[in-house]
């Protein structure tokens, strides 16, 4: 049955998980819900960046380190092991899930992402791609990560949404890095800030 046949909501188990198999119903009902673990995840990460980008300080912050030593360079890759640590548990997390789901006979439909050990290994390295592109040549980080999200099967309203959701946390992060070297003007992002939320 297409995505997007009006008789989706009638065919499609998750609209009813009560009449899943055990186990099967746990899944649904856990995927209709926010996954705030995940969310906090991301956070963690930012919180570490943040806490090392103010150890190593920058061009208007007082770092514990002088910059070019090696105690600097040190503080900058720091973040790396345990960004990358959490990534591998994400990763193990999503791949045991995605087999937990097969061995069940779980329902995909079209759109949902398939997090095989393969994708969870192939795509952060596309992602770290895209981080360094958007950093190194100023482009924003949901125009590459918007065609990530669609080559790996979204649905792109589904996709769409994500990207956005994710440059919350990227735009954010990278602000703070502006913040933390002094190259970030307050009134010039408060008033753009202002300007550019759109009214609830």
């Amino acid at each position: 049955m297409p995505a997007g046949s009006k008789d989706t909501k009638t065919q499609h188990i998750s609209y009813n998980p009560r009449l899943a198999p055990p186990g099967l119903r746990e899944i649904y009902e856990e995927e209709s819900r926010w996954n705030f673990t995940k969310i906090g995840f991301l956070c963690v990460a930012w919180i570490i960046i943040a806490f090392f980008s103010i150890l190593k300080g920058g061009e208007g912050g007082s770092g514990i380190v002088d910059c070019g030593t090696l105690a600097y360079w040190g503080l900058v890759l720091a973040p790396v092991p345990l960004i990358v640590g959490m990534v591998w548990k994400m990763g193990n997390d999503l791949a045991h899930m995605h087999e937990e789901k097969e061995r069940l006979g779980f329902e995909f439909v079209e759109g949902d992402l398939l997090w095989t050990r393969r994708n969870v290994r192939i795509y952060p390295l596309y992602t770290i791609t895209a981080g360094f592109a958007a950093g190194a040549l100023g482009i924003a980080a949901g125009t590459i990560l918007g065609p990530i999200l669609l080559e790996m099967g979204m649905v792109p309203l589904v996709g769409t949404a994500s990207s956005g959701f994710m440059v919350i946390f990227t735009a954010s992060s990278t602000s703070f890095q502006f913040l933390v070297m002094g190259q970030l003007q307050i009134d010039y992002a408060g008033f753009f800030c202002c300007i550019g939320t759109p009214p609830s």
